[in-house]
């Protein structure tokens, strides 16, 4: 790669990344949001006004504490009116089969069921994996027409 390129490149990560913290800090406003639960593996924050929860991962978890966290998730969920969810999975590794096909199949049509309108997800740039399940799930038709 020439070295051009590759400044320019830099340049523009740098950028994104000043935009994605100063974009949070003014939609998301972590500071103003009640933590409503959080232990060594999750932290669930709301936005009561916003309608907004946020959950964010501390690190990978056993299947058993990942099923009681995101059913955690979904008792807030349904308890304060939420209509938009960020999901941070930038400290969570690759899912296990079965453990994705729980997500996808059972937890995530019920928050969809129960008012969730709008998802965002953060993923670790360095887990394709990641990355990988989340697009190919949002591009799926069912989740395709949540945006209309």
């Amino acid at each position: 790669m020439k070295p051009e390129i590759f400044i320019i490149y830099l340049l523009i990560t740098y950028l994104n990344l000043l935009l994605y913290h100063y974009l949070r800090e003014q939609t998301f406003q972590p500071k103003k949001m009640e933590i409503v639960y959080e232990d060594d593996s999750i932290i669930i924050r709301l936005n009561r006004p916003k309608k907004l929860l946020e959950y964010a991962w501390k690190k990978f978890v056993s299947e058993n504490t990942y099923k009681t966290s995101l059913e955690r998730v979904y008792d807030t969920i349904c308890d304060h009116d939420v209509d938009k969810c960020l999901i941070d999975r930038s400290k969570f590794s690759i899912l296990p089969p079965h453990m994705r096909n729980w997500w996808e199949t059972s937890w995530f049509p019920r928050i969809r069921e129960n008012g969730i309108k709008r998802i965002a997800v953060v993923c670790s740039p360095s887990n394709n994996e990641n990355i990988s399940m989340v697009l190919a799930y949002l591009a799926q038709e069912d989740v395709l027409s949540m945006r209309n």
